[in-house]
């Protein structure tokens, strides 16, 4: 029995760690994209671009060795994607935190609260010709913790079952099944413009 324990969970280690790999590719795949726009427009700010993505580069070369980090770290992480975002962007991308928890006290798989910010400015903001808002909020009860993505657009059940988001629920399915949960869907319909609510609670 113990035997049969320890090899399963070497493979849901197995699994997650190649879950972690298949994250980087697709998460620098999006940060190059947006580096390229601006090396023509702008070269200078197309160096400190670079630099914000080396910066991301070392997060995700040690979140692959951690199972759970700080959410002080995700969201400075996330500060920096953010801005790398707003120099292709520009005014088109505003971002509006609302933090209410002690981001020491709080730890979450790494890149997952990123991940959802991601497609939020990805499938939501870069697809709106003028462009919107994106809203992070994250809040606290006894027991949980909650995160909410909420960005301008319209939902689509094609992006939300992108590799991104896939991979962030297999990741939350292997660590802690039973404790988590992740939604996304898009907001009742009021008469006002659309918008795309994500969210992501895991155990206190």
């Amino acid at each position: 029995a113990a035997a049969a324990a320890r090899n399963s969970q070497l493979a849901t280690e197995a699994q997650l760690a190649k879950l972690t790999n298949e994250l980087n590719p697709h998460f620098f795949f999006n940060a190059l994209n947006g580096i390229k726009a601006l090396t023509r427009e702008d070269p200078a700010r197309s160096r400190l671009a670079i630099d914000r993505l080396a910066e991301l580069l070392r997060y995700s070369l040690r979140q692959s060795e951690r199972a759970l980090v700080p959410l002080s770290e995700e969201i400075h992480i996330i500060k920096e994607y953010v801005a790398l975002e707003q120099m292709r962007l520009e005014e088109r991308l505003q971002v509006q935190w609302d933090v209410q928890v002690d981001t020491d006290a709080c730890e979450l798989p790494p890149l997952s609260l990123h991940t959802l910010v991601e497609n939020a400015i990805k499938h939501g903001i870069n697809s709106l010709p003028e462009g919107g808002t994106v809203s992070i909020k994250l809040t606290a009860t006894e027991s949980q913790w909650q995160f909410t993505v909420m960005n301008d657009g319209k939902y689509s059940p094609i992006s939300s079952n992108g590799s991104g988001l896939k991979n962030l629920r297999r990741r939350l399915e292997l660590q802690k099944p039973s404790t988590t949960s992740f939604d996304i869907h898009s907001v009742p319909d009021d008469g006002s413009p659309p918008q795309v609510l994500a969210t992501l609670k895991l155990p206190r």
